[in-house]
């Protein structure tokens, strides 16, 4: 019986795998972890392909970029992922990338595999191409939904804990701020930086 369950579950672990086939089911701890990181400054990409008769699918991939000063915890995503078949079992390489004024950044991606049984993620935080909190936030925002979301995109201040939030727009931190007052009593305001 465990050898049934180990193909199952890396079942979608080759990168030949057509998306169509990689449909899960995804344990609890994966669905978590993607909602975390996407409500820091991961993204869910729509890869949009035409079958065999002419039908337009798709499939969604997860990508998470960290730059090097939070290495540690990327390098924990990436076995978390990889281990479990969802991303390529290759390290993923820090690069140096040029951006505004001549700055020098280093950075590391994650990419899964694209998953037709991800989508219904594109659509809870997209609307219209824009990334957005997803009404429904609270059924989701577990815990360990926090926690990632704290280790992906959060910093500690002499007051407590910033989220940057910067790519979600003023309704969304409104709502964000309702739902840790509800299901957690914390006290979170939305400061513009």
């Amino acid at each position: 019986m465990e050898n049934n369950l180990n193909i199952i579950e890396y079942a979608f672990d080759k990168p030949e795998t057509r998306a169509k086939k990689r449909i899960g089911p995804h344990p609890e701890n994966i669905i978590n972890f993607i909602f975390g990181i996407l409500l820091g400054d991961s993204h869910a990409e729509r890869r949009l392909y035409r079958s065999k008769n002419g039908d337009i699918n798709g499939s969604t991939r997860i990508t998470l970029q960290q730059e090097d000063s939070n290495i540690e915890y990327l390098m924990k995503c990436w076995k978390i992922l990889s281990k479990r078949g969802y991303c390529s079992k290759k390290k993923p390489i820090l690069r140096t990338k040029i951006v505004k004024k001549g700055k020098i950044r280093r950075i590391i991606r994650i990419n899964t595999w694209s998953f037709t049984s991800f989508n219904y993620i594109h659509e809870l935080f997209y609307i219209d191409g824009v990334k957005r909190v997803p009404k429904n936030i609270e059924e989701y925002l577990t815990p360990e939904v926090l926690a990632h979301w704290i280790m992906c995109d959060g910093s500690k201040v002499s007051s407590g804990i910033k989220l940057c939030t910067n790519s979600f727009i003023y309704e969304d931190l409104e709502l964000l701020c309702r739902v840790l007052e509800k299901k957690y009593k914390l006290d979170s305001s939305i400061q513009k930086t």
